[in-house]
């Protein structure tokens, strides 16, 4: 892989965060470019492969569909793809709530397609029911699971060295989170991931 630094082709200087605080990274489907999600902005890289570049592939950010996102903080910390629907699903570690002291991981389900002149498409967003006592001790990584036999479709959702517990001052204790996705049971039409099972 060609170390690019994202200061290849970029003249838009002023528009580009200092220092890129890279997260997760998916290959596309076709295997030509590497979408690459950070912490410190909402706009996901857009990373040629050698593949790509062989078809003129451009290296780029591509713009969060509400720009007035792309200078500030996503806490994005995974991506995942879903081959069943050429969906992604691109995690933030977790937000605030409307409780004091708690926070939700957040799952944007997005389509990308860097030709389109809205690269990033938002198909819905919902927050997963997992509780966490802080914003940097939530999900650290993403990953899309198809069960073959049920049909059924989940994310698994990482947490660092800490049980999924903020207070917990265990090392070495990671847990993955199985989140399914069901109907909301609010009156929204919205969907969530609800928390299936841990590990």
């Amino acid at each position: 892989m060609q170390d690019t630094g994202f200061q290849f082709a970029y003249n838009e200087i002023e528009t580009i965060p200092n220092r890129f605080e890279a997260s997760d990274v998916v290959l596309s489907r076709d295997g030509h470019v590497m979408y690459v999600v950070f912490d410190n902005t909402y706009q996901i890289g857009a990373i040629c492969t050698s593949l790509g570049r062989s078809f003129n592939c451009t290296d780029r950010l591509l713009d969060w569909p509400d720009l007035s996102l792309n200078k500030k903080k996503s806490g994005f910390e995974g991506m995942a793809y879903n081959p069943m629907s050429g969906t992604y699903f691109v995690v933030q570690e977790a937000i605030e709530t409307n409780t004091k002291n708690l926070y939700k991981a957040n799952v944007f389900e997005i389509f990308i397609n860097p030709k389109d002149s809205t690269p990033i498409r938002l198909v819905e967003s919902c927050l997963a029911n997992w509780d966490f006592g802080s914003d940097n001790k939530g999900f650290e990584g993403l990953e899309f699971v198809f069960h073959r036999s049920s049909g059924q479709t989940y994310l698994l959702g990482l947490c660092e060295a800490n049980k999924c517990d903020h207070k917990s001052a265990s090392n070495n204790d990671g847990r993955i989170v199985v989140l399914e996705k069901k109907t909301a049971t609010t009156k929204s039409n919205l969907f969530f991931f609800c928390e299936e099972d841990s590990f």
